[in-house]
C-alpha cells in the first residue's frame, strides 16, 4: 500500500502587493480550515495572542504571544491553534514582501546611507528562523505596520517602508548577537524571560530567578539591560502591566483578582504603577473593553 503524500499548497503574492508597494500586511486568526502551505514571497509572521503549535519546515514547534518566524521562499508551514475556544484564539501578525526587496535594499536603495547589508536574513541562505520578543519590540512594530497599510495616513508608503527596514535591521542584529554571544548566556536570557513571563504570579526577584537560571544575578541584570534597555525591576514591572491591560481586556475579573494573578499583592501599588505605566487607570481600560462589547 502506498503511503499517501503529503500536498503542500502554494500561496501566491500576485493578488496582495500593489503596484507601488510591495509589502502586505495583517492580522489573522489561525484556525483549522487553512492547509499546510508554501509561498511566493517572504513572510515574517508574529504570534501576538494566544498558545498553538507552528508545524514547519517537517518540524513541530509550540508557540506562544511572544513567537516570531522567518520564512523564506518554499518552505511549508502551517499554525494550528491549542483549542477552539474563542477565548484562547491563536492570534498572529503577518508581513510579507517580494524577494526582489532584498536586491533593493542592498544595491542602495539610499545614496546617502549606502546599501543595506544583510547577511543572516539572505535569500542565498534561505533557511527560516526563530526569534522570541524581549520587550514588545515585536509588537509595537507590527503594530504600527498594520496601522500604516490599512488605515493609510499621509505618507503611509514611507511609513511602512521604513518600519519594515526597522524590522529587518531588528532581526538581523538579533540573529548576528545570538550566533556571537550563545556561550555567554544568550540562551539563559530568553529561558530566564519566558520563565517569568509565565510566573508572573508568583515572587519572583532577581536572587531567585538568578538561582533557578543558575546564573548570577550580575550577569542576569547585565543581560536584560543589554538585551531590553531596562533593569530587572523595570522589566517585570512592564510585563506584569502588560499582562494585566490583557486580562482587563479579555476577561470579566474583578480587578483585585487581575491585580493577584500578575503578582501584585499590594492593590495601592498596582493601580499607583498601573497609572505611571498607562497614563489611565485599571477601570478605565475596562471600560474600553465594556464600550467595544
Amino acid at each position: 500500500m502506498n503511503k499517501s503524500r503529503k500536498v503542500v499548497i502554494t500561496t501566491k503574492g500576485e493578488q496582495l502587493f500593489d503596484e507601488h508597494l510591495s509589502i502586505f500586511v495583517n492580522r489573522i486568526k489561525e484556525s483549522f480550515v487553512l492547509s499546510e502551505h508554501d509561498h511566493d514571497f517572504v513572510e515574517i509572521t508574529y504570534v501576538s495572542e494566544g498558545t498553538g503549535i507552528h508545524y514547519i519546515d517537517n518540524q513541530t514547534i509550540n508557540v506562544k504571544k511572544g513567537d516570531l518566524f522567518y520564512i523564506p521562499l518554499g518552505v511549508s508551514h502551517i499554525f494550528r491553534p491549542s483549542n477552539t475556544s474563542e477565548k484562547d484564539s491563536l492570534i498572529v501578525y503577518n508581513c510579507i514582501f517580494r524577494e526582489s526587496l532584498f536586491d533593493f535594499l542592498q544595491n542602495g536603495a539610499f545614496p546617502q546611507v549606502g546599501a543595506l547589508k544583510l547577511t543572516r536574513l539572505n535569500p542565498a541562505i534561505n533557511r527560516w528562523m526563530h526569534f522570541k520578543e524581549h520587550t514588545h519590540e515585536f509588537r509595537d512594530l507590527f503594530t504600527a505596520l498594520l496601522w500604516e497599510h490599512d488605515l493609510k495616513p499621509l505618507g503611509h508608503e514611507a511609513m511602512l517602508f521604513a518600519l519594515f527596514i526597522q524590522l529587518l535591521l531588528l532581526l538581523e542584529r538579533r540573529e548576528e548577537g545570538s550566533n556571537a554571544s550563545s556561550d555567554s548566556g544568550a540562551r539563559r536570557l530568553d529561558v530566564a524571560l519566558e520563565y517569568m513571563r509565565d510566573h508572573l504570579h508568583e515572587s519572583l526577584t532577581l536572587p531567585i530567578v538568578s538561582k533557578l537560571m543558575n546564573i548570577g544575578e550580575r550577569q542576569l541584570q547585565r543581560l536584560i539591560k543589554k538585551a531590553t534597555g531596562q533593569t530587572f525591576i523595570q522589566w517585570l514591572q512592564g510585563e506584569r502591566i502588560s499582562k494585566s491591560c490583557e486580562l482587563l481586556l479579555k476577561t470579566t475579573d474583578k480587578i483585585p483578582e487581575i491585580a493577584q494573578q500578575v503578582g501584585f499583592q499590594d492593590l495601592k501599588h498596582f493601580h499607583r504603577l498601573f497609572k505611571s505605566k498607562t497614563g489611565v487607570t485599571p477601570n478605565a481600560v475596562r471600560l474600553r473593553k465594556l464600550e467595544m462589547e
